[in-house]
């Protein structure tokens, strides 16, 4: 039986001078920090879709359709199967987040942007969703070492 795809985000990074990744999360409802993603709905075609579509409400439209289009590969992506969703990576420029944060306060949201090197020892948010740690991730990042290692075969071919 096929499983429906519920949810796909962006994990979006960038490559410094050094070559070193950079990958850009943001903060979720007291889960941790994560990519730009959430749930498919009636206007979504492919998973891609609803990925592009999430990042740009969740990024305020820094970044935009065509951009993201662009700079995802539609066949380089991870299944997280416990959740049904689907993770595309996006190489950007490496901007600044205060532009994010600052359109985040005037729609009265509450999220912080953070760039975080390849190298960051991530703490995985283990199910404790009421007290999670600040600087954790969300479950579903919970792989991100791996997310990382394919960014870095793909960068390095």
């Amino acid at each position: 039986m096929r499983q429906r795809i519920r949810a796909a985000g962006v994990l979006l990074y960038a490559v410094d001078s050094d070559q070193k990744i950079w990958v850009l999360l943001r903060t979720t409802a007291d889960k941790g920090y994560s990519d730009f993603g959430g749930r498919r709905n009636s206007v979504d075609h492919t998973p891609l879709d609803t990925a592009i579509r999430k990042c740009v409400s969740e990024s305020h439209q820094i970044f935009v359709e065509e951009q993201l289009r662009n700079a995802i590969d539609p066949n380089c992506y991870d299944h997280i199967k416990e959740s049904s969703y689907y993770l595309y990576y996006a190489k950007i420029d490496k901007i600044d987040v205060n532009e994010m944060q600052s359109r985040d306060v005037e729609m009265q949201e509450c999220h912080e942007y953070k760039w975080f090197p390849q190298d960051y020892d991530f703490i995985i948010n283990q199910e404790d969703i009421k007290n999670p740690n600040p600087q954790s991730i969300h479950c579903r990042m919970s792989n991100i070492k791996n997310y990382i290692k394919r960014i870095q075969e793909k960068e390095h071919k």
